[in-house]
């Protein structure tokens, strides 16, 4: 019955949640109280009437008004770790959905430069190709260049050799007979053709001096 008042004074209704935690809150202190009894070695008579005194005091308006602002502080505790928690989980997601819509720009934005790169990409296998092109052609053009000065060389050692048997012909005939000019001229031509082909010359002052 003692119990019942404790509660009547503790609870004003069902829905006061205040009050219902501050009975738990009476509950467990005197549960707390009998346990510290019965390891002290208290008797049982001894407990109920620790027991009995401790109730008497809980139904005393400080002690009532007491427990239900222990439950308040209790309540108000709870709801700010559960409000703490709720706005770190919507931070998260709010954090997550951030996240992803600055991926899907990023995505947009990808797709709408897909097709400058696909430009950029088609320009510079096309300046590769170019560039490989110049080179090979720069290799041709280095080894014809080359094959140009090799024959223009070769071309004005054989003018060159014209151009002396032609003198060594004309000092050759102001002295000698036309016989002779002819065979200066035999020999000439012989050694003309020796020279082109690269193989051994008969030297003209020799002829000269065979004569």
């Amino acid at each position: 019955m003692s119990q019942r008042w404790v509660f009547d004074a503790l609870v004003k209704d069902r829905e006061d949640k205040i009050g219902l935690i501050a009975y738990s809150l009476y509950k467990f202190e005197k549960n707390e109280l009998a346990n510290r009894l019965n390891s002290e070695g208290k008797t049982p008579t001894q407990i109920r009437s620790e027991l009995r005194t401790f109730h008497n005091h809980a139904l005393g308006d400080s002690r009532i008004e007491g427990f239900r602002d222990h439950a308040e502080v209790i309540i108000r505790d709870l709801m700010d770790q559960i409000e703490e928690d709720l706005r770190a989980e919507y931070q998260l997601q709010f954090d997550n959905v951030n996240t992803l819509l600055d991926d899907y720009d990023s995505l947009q934005a990808t797709i709408k430069d897909f097709p400058n790169v696909i430009k950029r990409e088609r320009e510079n296998a096309i300046l590769d190709f170019h560039r490989a092109v110049t080179r090979k052609e720069s290799r041709e053009t280095g080894r014809i260049i080359r094959a140009i000065k090799w024959v223009r060389d070769g071309f004005q050692g054989v003018i060159a050799a014209i151009l002396l048997a032609l003198f060594i012909y004309g000092l050759c005939a102001l002295a000698l007979s036309p016989d002779d000019r002819q065979g200066i001229v035999d020999k000439a031509y012989n050694n003309f053709k020796a020279s082109f082909f690269q193989q051994a010359n008969t030297p003209i002052v020799n002829s000269l001096d065979g004569q």
